[in-house]
């Protein structure tokens, strides 16, 4: 008995370190520059007639998703303060930068060039934006909350894409770095709830 609750202990113990580890790997935000990733691609794609037409429409989307979340999360963080929200903010400028660096290497127009923060052409995301600056302003646990509701639809929007639409070796690179950002960017939310 005694020997159980010990191994109960140790486990608890193992599972708080963890955590505590995986909130600081958020929190710090370690994770490689994407935008580096692409500049090292050797990929001997280069010109848009390679994309198929949802590869076209997925990156357009994409990246009007990342700036969502970094238009958020500023807001976020200048309304409470909170260094998650700047962290992962940064991380989030990263994002946008690697998928326009896609956008530019396959000469398309950016959709959020010229853009001012909480600005998209995308109509669901900008209702989406309005929407969720509402919910944040409420408090700060909503302002998580709405944190939580970014990186879920970022995670089923991105692995949709994987699934479903992404051939080019780039994109695909690109779209992994960004799931696995998100699901980091989750669980940093999630542990503040």
């Amino acid at each position: 008995m005694k020997k159980s609750a010990f191994s109960q202990v140790q486990l608890n113990i193992m599972s708080f370190i963890c955590c505590v580890i995986l909130f600081a790997s958020c929190l710090s935000d370690p994770e490689p520059n994407p935008v580096k990733m692409v500049a090292k691609e050797k990929s001997v794609i280069s010109s848009v007639e390679n994309l198929s037409e949802d590869e076209i429409s997925s990156l357009l989307f994409m990246v009007e998703e990342e700036k969502l979340a970094k238009d958020v999360y500023d807001k976020m963080f200048q309304l409470y303060g909170l260094t998650i929200f700047q962290n992962i903010y940064q991380s989030e400028t990263r994002h946008v930068e690697a998928v326009s660096k896609l956008i530019e290497k396959y000469g398309l127009t950016n959709p959020i060039n010229d853009k001012l923060p909480g600005e998209f052409d995308n109509e669901e995301l900008q209702q989406l934006y309005t929407d969720l600056i509402d919910l944040g302003t409420v408090s700060k646990l909503q302002a998580i909350n709405v944190g939580v509701i970014i990186e879920n639809k970022d995670i089923i929007d991105i692995q949709g894409y994987l699934d479903l639409v992404v051939v080019s070796k780039d994109i695909e690179m690109v779209y992994n770095h960004l799931l696995d950002g998100s699901v980091n960017h989750l669980a940093a939310f999630e542990l503040e709830l």
